[in-house]
């Protein structure tokens, strides 16, 4: 059985502007400028029973107290960081590390991906070797710690200067101040650097919201696809597995975390293939504000399962409360 979210509204916005220590201008592609659903297919919303006392809580419920997510297709699009943070990086890293040469921090993450270069190739590159290197480190999508860190750097700039703003799903925010309203606590997991993940979540459209998140978990961690890791992370929080219910739309993510004790859910938003092993809801035509019925009910752009469909305990289950 599975649970999934669904895409509720534009995805992406940005402003382009002059990256200022360049002349020259960036700009993400038009067509990925905005994305909006199909006003004809609304979002759906997962629902997690939040029981009015903890008294409520029996039988066979899971109790959450904390709510670990990924950010790419669960919270704001992965268009924005494919098609957006991605190309603006590699269009200034060239720029930025002649620039910043003499920068004690860019010197240590430089040397890091040297090492790594070295380790791999048996050959130390030069300095001004590095741009062509990582640029092809990011088109394949490379989750080293130099680059994730180098990345973060360039995009503190772009940030700064208005150059994108990364959109929120617009079941998100709502979800997320409900469910710290209820004592639930919030984190993040992503394979992007710390640093990265505080950066978007203090430049969203809604503003700076780094405050409803308790951790920023990253590779430093351990891989995402990895039982050890979310272990690593259950240890850090202080909670035992069984109550952290894990988000993310990549399965393999799901199974490690699964295989950890976690409690998951797949997020199933545009392009997502949902999956057959978590717990996951497909679209309903139902229009989701009738689903709504705080403060029992919180919604994060899910519906339930339609009648007649068998659901697990896991999926139907899961209370939520401190």
């Amino acid at each position: 059985m599975k649970s999934s979210l669904c895409c509720a509204s534009k995805a992406i916005s940005f402003l382009s502007r002059p990256t200022q220590s360049t002349g020259s201008t960036w700009a993400p592609p038009q067509r990925c400028a905005r994305f909006v659903s199909s006003p004809t297919k609304p979002a759906g919303s997962l629902t997690i029973r939040i029981p009015e006392s903890i008294n409520g809580i029996a039988g066979n419920r899971r109790m959450v107290r904390y709510v670990l997510m990924d950010i790419e297709g669960t919270v704001i699009s992965v268009a924005f960081v494919r098609e957006i943070l991605f190309p603006f990086a590699k269009h200034r890293l060239a720029s930025f590390l002649h620039e910043r040469r003499y920068d004690p921090d860019v010197l240590r993450w430089t040397a890091v991906c040297q090492d790594a270069i070295e380790h791999e190739s048996g050959t130390r590159p030069a300095y001004e070797k590095l741009p062509v290197m990582l640029t092809g480190w990011i088109d394949q999508d490379r989750k080293l710690a130099g680059l994730k860190a180098l990345q973060g750097m360039i995009w503190d700039e772009g940030y700064r200067q208005r150059a994108f703003v990364p959109e929120l799903y617009v079941d998100v925010l709502p979800a997320l101040t409900q469910w710290r309203a209820r004592g639930i606590r919030l984190g993040i997991y992503s394979s992007g650097s710390e640093q990265a993940q505080r950066l978007l979540f203090a430049h969203t459209n809604a503003g700076d919201v780094t405050s409803l998140f308790e951790h920023f978990f990253d590779t430093s961690v351990g891989e995402k696809q990895t039982a050890s890791s979310y272990r690593t992370i259950s240890e850090q929080i202080g909670l035992s597995p069984h109550h952290i219910l894990f988000l993310s739309d990549a399965e393999r993510e799901l199974d490690a975390a699964a295989l950890a004790g976690f409690m998951t859910a797949h997020i199933v938003r545009p392009g997502t293939v949902a999956s057959t092993l978590h717990p996951t809801h497909p679209d309903s035509h139902a229009p989701s504000p009738r689903r709504i019925n705080l403060p029992t009910d919180v919604l994060f752009g899910m519906h339930r399962k339609p009648q007649g469909e068998v659901t697990s305990s896991t999926s139907t289950q899961i209370a939520c409360g401190t």
